[in-house]
């Protein structure tokens, strides 16, 4: 059998090597950010995280503060999502580079907290511990009360998700004990708020500016939204608009299906996905061929 042969590295991964050994001038640092877009298209988090380490090292906060916390928030994004890295430490480690950049507990700063949220969320999956899920709703809150506009309902959107896990995990305890639970209806009506408040705002947000309707992530935020709020037909109609868009990064697509699939889980926990209802018709139309 012959040998398969190595897959060819990109122009982007092969420029940041160059980088790093020096073999070419150092981009200024609106090509960093450039390159580390491409670079996170391509899923090369781990050349994404080394570069972006060298780079936040030279920066000055105090002579552009702004520029110096995008950089870090990308570092710490770039590190939680790296494969080469164990789990665990990755995403301690995510979670210090953001902290020294921008101080969680009193940052007001949507981005940030949004990244708390995502690697705390992260924890729970690698590990199940509940208190994870609760820090990362913590956070996610924080910045949904920012406003929702104001980031186009990224913290929001993943607050209500949260509430949904967390709601699910407490009403099966309360279940096995032959009991109901207060706190996961509460829970249930604070995700639903959220997300008819995320469908009222977003929407006119693309009517304002009709850029947001090739925005890949604000298109299917909506979609969440409404998917949550088991209103179908329209989650359809928005999943089906982010899934026109051309150039899709796979993982993308993934990362949008195993959110809606969780969500599925959750609003029919008997049915299995090939029972026909109405969320899972919806997630085989927004995947089309690539559910197979």
């Amino acid at each position: 059998m012959a040998k398969k042969s190595p897959r060819k590295e990109s122009e982007h991964v092969t420029q940041t090597k160059d980088i790093l050994r020096e073999r070419i001038p150092k981009p200024n640092n609106m090509e960093i950010l450039e390159l580390i877009k491409q670079l996170k298209l391509e899923k090369a988090f781990g050349y994404a995280r080394k570069l972006l380490e060298r780079t936040c090292k030279s920066l000055d906060p105090k002579t552009d503060a702004q520029r110096t916390l995008k950089l870090a928030q990308e570092h710490a994004l770039c590190t939680y999502k790296d494969p080469d890295l164990p789990v665990s430490d990755r995403l301690d480690r995510a979670l210090r580079i953001l902290d020294a950049a921008d101080t969680i507990r009193e940052t007001q700063n949507q981005e940030t907290l949004g990244l708390a949220g995502a690697i705390f969320k992260r924890k729970w999956e690698a590990g199940g511990q509940k208190t994870h899920l609760e820090q990362s709703l913590y956070h996610y809150l924080r910045g949904y009360q920012q406003g929702a506009a104001n980031d186009q309902g990224y913290t929001g959107i993943n607050a209500a998700f949260v509430l949904d896990q967390l709601a699910g995990l407490e009403a099966r305890q309360a279940h096995s004990a032959g009991m109901s639970s207060t706190t996961a209806e509460e829970r249930w009506k604070q995700a639903r708020q959220i997300r008819k408040e995320l469908t009222e705002t977003l929407p006119k947000l693309a009517d304002q500016d009709v850029t947001l309707n090739e925005s890949y992530w604000f298109l299917v935020t909506i979609a969440e939204a409404f998917f949550g709020l088991t209103d179908y037909d329209q989650a359809d109609d928005w999943l089906l608009k982010a899934a026109a868009l051309p150039d899709i990064p796979p993982w993308e697509l993934e990362a949008t299906a195993r959110q809606l699939a969780s969500l599925a889980r959750i609003q029919s926990p008997d049915d299995p996905p090939e029972a026909g209802s109405g969320a899972w018709e919806t997630l085989e139309n927004f995947l089309g061929d690539r559910a197979q």
